[in-house]
């Protein structure tokens, strides 16, 4: 994660560098979603290379970890809902705040939900987590639509589930 300033130069107010980077424990994690978050922090979504964990982080604007975010360890939440093959893609903040983040799961579109300190919404799907396995479809992107409903669009063209805010497929 680097931040510039307005010139194009590494803005050393972000971790005395201009740049950062983390792992998960001894995981590498790989970033492939990103969004503004409260008071200019940034969100952080993607993978854990090597066991294919699902994490979501927040780094403040001075580039570190939010102590106060997460549920695995300071700044980050690492889950796992399948066991293998999962990776976040997209990250989206709803307006109450709560992070939406779609991916993969075994080769199935997932959707998961997030509370605004990072802690997964049990009352969303199931654990937190929602999916749709027809057509080994895979979400790249999501959209909070009227109604609580969310579009995921994926790499199917033909395929376009709707979910109900709850996680319930339409």
């Amino acid at each position: 994660m680097l931040r510039l300033t307005a010139s194009g130069e590494f803005d050393t107010t972000f971790n005395g560098t201009g740049f950062m980077s983390f792992n998960y424990s001894s995981l590498e994690t790989r970033a492939f979603a990103v969004a503004e978050g409260p008071n200019d922090s940034i969100l952080v979504a993607g993978d854990t290379d090597s066991s294919n964990q699902i994490f979501v982080a927040r780094i403040n604007s001075t580039g570190s970890l939010d102590s106060g975010f997460g549920s695995s360890a300071g700044g980050i939440t690492v889950s796992d809902p399948s066991g293998g093959g999962d990776r976040l893609q997209d990250l989206q903040v709803l307006g109450d705040g709560r992070l939406l983040a779609a991916g993969t799961v075994d080769w199935c579109g997932l959707l998961v939900l997030y509370d605004q300190n990072g802690a997964l919404d049990a009352t969303y799907g199931t654990g937190g987590f929602a999916s749709e396995c027809s057509a080994s479809e895979v979400f790249y992107r999501v959209f909070p639509v009227s109604g609580g409903r969310h579009w995921p669009l994926g790499r199917t063209p033909c395929l376009l589930p709707v979910f109900y805010q709850t996680g319930a497929l339409i």
